[in-house]
């Protein structure tokens, strides 16, 4: 579509300003809209044109009088078009208007050409001059369309008139000519000292506006620092006297703590401090994070459990070091006075436009022992917090990132942490690490006794496609089995955590049980538990699947996909990839044994890379060919730089949809402690079998064709 107005500088890239500025057209627009028709009406009253030309008179009328209603439909619901996209209502008015001055020059034409300048000819004339005069100030912001528009209105006519071949009709085109260019220049004029206004004005409102930030920052912060600084004073009390009762093993414990509180907020509040800008996956870091607290929560009788919108990229811009200092210290203030209860971490993304938006994280604590007389306890969740030092070190980390940290306390007794940062999308397409609807058809039971993770999980698998039932009694889930089995919609899988006695016995009805004992039990358990679990009375079966806690999008389809080899839209796109080309990066010449294994499927599609210049000169030559990059983070001690630079080069080239970039290592504890900071999208352990290793290289593969 033609573009009439192509915003540039700031200023009219505003969309308070440009609504102003519309706004503004529309109202002079309105008000001349009814008055033109009007006016060319009382034209042709008591004039020889009706008389001698009714049938051309009944269709310029008819053609004024739709374009008029057509530019009435833009102008009498500006307040509903405009919101839907401003951009495309002043595109469409544009030419509803430059429609309308093309129309009005056919009139202009036609009454010069059969009149020869006589009757009311003279008085078209007029009216018309007055009229494109008057419009030029309600168009003036508008260069490029009224130079268009007064062009379409007024030169038509001046041909016309030179058509005559009399000297009144040259008259009257030289006069028109002559307007036409001092219009021209005025409304450049006009356009100029318009913008130059509101250019000065806006320059003037944002230093305003920055020194105000930066005074209510720099008092923000002050305040921050006393706070943190008789926080430290009052922890430090805490110390000696423990140090005074004789508990040296405690002592050296809380004097480490405090030395790192204040190497981290001494960190933050140097001058010349600033944040990296590095591609990062969100998902990953956080399912990464989760973990950690899963295990520490097992120990305590705390449920740690996470629920990622689908909202969520897969991929974010910004210090993923700082936000995960932030939320491991969110995570460790939420379970530090839980005795027993559930943590839940919630995370949603909201964008701004296409490249910036804010990650907003709540976590919530029920504390299920203490939860009927919470508020007569002597000190509230938020008075605990405000002594830890780590509540001021993350305040103070979200502040110099443009973010914030809440705390909610409600009469129910859950109590949330909320952090909401400024980051910006990693990738413009948004595209997630899971795939919509690929299980559809499929029934599947989840069970838990908290709600809450019931409903979490049902929103998490009914975004693959399943048709989700939900129990939260083991009693009743299993009954719904085999009522299922007794129809034709039989539930296919069950979903459970390895929680409690109920779910050992619920695990074990189930094999013993003729008719369920095909169904799939997938069961929910950290990595230390699922050690344990079979000598903890669990059942070992075919049909026993395990899930690595957090079990969240990229878990779930994971465990599906290894369950259910018949997924027709993963085979059929895994079957399309036979062009795909992996790189390899290690500091090796050749392939261990390990490494083999792990890429025997794929050897004729492996290019081996022994240097980091030697990945990026391949990648620049061949990027568009490349679905997978596999790194060796045992070997590669400074990969991150490698990560780092084949995200820029992919910024340089405006890519859509990123290379996954997958780290090959021994052990993906050790691997992904700082892993997914540094960039990296996931890890295969080159101990899993070869099975497990193949399914996840052609999952990112897939996610990069798809």
């Amino acid at each position: 579509m033609l573009q009439l107005f192509s915003p540039v500088g700031k200023v009219q890239k505003d969309r308070i300003i440009m609504r102003e500025t519309d706004e503004r057209m529309a109202k002079y627009s309105r008000r001349g809209l009814i008055f033109n028709f009007v006016a060319f009406l009382i034209c042709l009253v008591g004039g020889e044109f009706v008389d001698q030309n009714k049938t051309l008179t009944f269709i310029l009328t008819a053609g004024l009088l739709f374009i008029t209603l057509l530019r009435a439909v833009y102008l009498f619901r500006f307040d509903v078009l405009y919101p839907r996209g401003p951009a495309r209502w002043r595109n469409q008015y544009f030419l509803a208007t430059l429609l309308g001055a093309f129309w009005w020059a056919v009139i202009l034409c036609s009454a010069t050409l059969l009149l020869k300048m006589q009757a009311e000819a003279a008085v078209f004339w007029l009216y018309t001059v007055i009229f494109f005069t008057t419009t030029a100030h309600a168009f003036a912001p508008y260069k490029r369309f009224l130079g268009l528009y007064q062009f379409i209105g007024l030169i038509p006519g001046a041909i016309a008139a030179c058509m005559l071949f009399t000297l009144e009709g040259y008259l009257y085109s030289l006069l028109i000519f002559a307007l036409y260019f001092m219009l021209l220049h005025q409304s450049g004029l006009v356009s100029q000292n318009y913008w130059d206004k509101l250019e000065n004005e806006y320059v003037l409102s944002r230093k305003t506006g920055m020194i105000e930030e930066e005074k209510r920052d720099t008092q923000a912060l002050s305040k921050l620092s006393l706070e943190f600084i008789h926080a430290l004073h009052h922890k430090y009390e805490v110390v000696e006297q423990s140090r005074y009762e004789g508990d040296p093993h405690n002592y050296e414990h809380n004097k480490e703590y405090i030395h790192r509180c204040l190497a981290d907020f001494n960190c933050v509040f140097k001058s010349g401090f600033k944040p990296k800008k590095a591609v990062f996956n969100i998902r990953h870091e956080l399912a990464h994070t989760v973990s950690k607290f899963v295990e520490i929560g097992e120990k305590k009788g705390i449920e740690v459990e996470s629920s990622l919108s689908s909202n969520l990229p897969m991929r974010l811009r910004g210090d993923a070091c700082y936000l995960s200092k932030m939320i491991n210290s969110l995570m460790n203030m939420a379970m530090a006075n839980l005795s027993s209860g559930i943590v839940i971490i919630e995370a949603d993304y909201f964008r701004d436009n296409d490249t910036d938006g804010q990650l907003h994280i709540t976590i919530s604590q029920t504390d299920l022992s203490k939860k009927a007389s919470f508020f007569s306890m002597e000190k509230s969740f938020k008075s605990l917090l405000v002594e830890t030092l780590d509540f001021y070190v993350a305040k103070g980390i979200a502040s110099v990132l443009g973010g914030k940290i809440d705390i909610v306390e409600t009469p129910s007794g859950v109590n949330k942490l909320s952090l909401n940062i400024k980051l910006e999308a990693g990738e413009p397409s948004g595209k997630l690490d899971f795939h919509r609807n690929l299980f559809r058809g499929r029934n599947v039971l989840v069970v838990h006794n908290n709600a809450q993770v019931v409903d979490i999980k049902r929103r998490e698998l009914e975004s693959l496609g399943f048709n989700v039932l939900t129990e939260t009694q083991y009693e009743r889930a299993e009954q719904r089995l085999v009522q299922s089995h007794q129809t034709d919609s039989a539930i296919e899988s069950v979903i459970f955590y390895a929680s409690n006695n109920d779910a050992v016995d619920f695990n074990n009805r189930l094999i013993g049980h003729d008719e369920l004992v095909s169904v799939h039990q997938l069961i929910v358990a950290s990595l230390p538990l699922q050690q344990l679990l079979f000598s903890t009375g669990f059942a070992k079966s075919d049909n026993v699947h395990l899930i690595s806690r957090p079990a969240g999008f990229f878990e779930l389809e994971c465990a599906f996909l290894h369950l259910y080899d018949d997924v027709p839209e993963y085979a059929s796109s895994v079957q399309t990839q036979a062009s795909a080309t992996i790189l390899y990066y290690t500091n090796l010449a050749t392939l261990t044994s390990a490494v083999q294994k792990v890429v025997e499927p794929f050897r004729d599609k492996l290019v081996l890379i022994n240097s980091e210049q030697h990945l990026l000169d391949y990648f620049n030559e061949n990027s568009e060919n490349i679905d997978l990059i596999l790194l060796d983070t045992d070997q590669i001690q400074h990969y991150d730089h490698a990560v780092n630079s084949i995200r820029e080069r992919e910024n340089t080239l405006g890519v859509d949809v990123r290379v996954p970039i997958v780290g090959l290592a021994d052990k993906h504890a050790c691997a992904a402690e700082t892993g997914f900071e540094r960039g990296i999208d996931d890890f295969i352990v080159t101990s899993q079998s070869q099975k497990e290793t193949t399914r996840l290289m052609h999952y990112w593969i897939n996610l990069h064709c798809a």
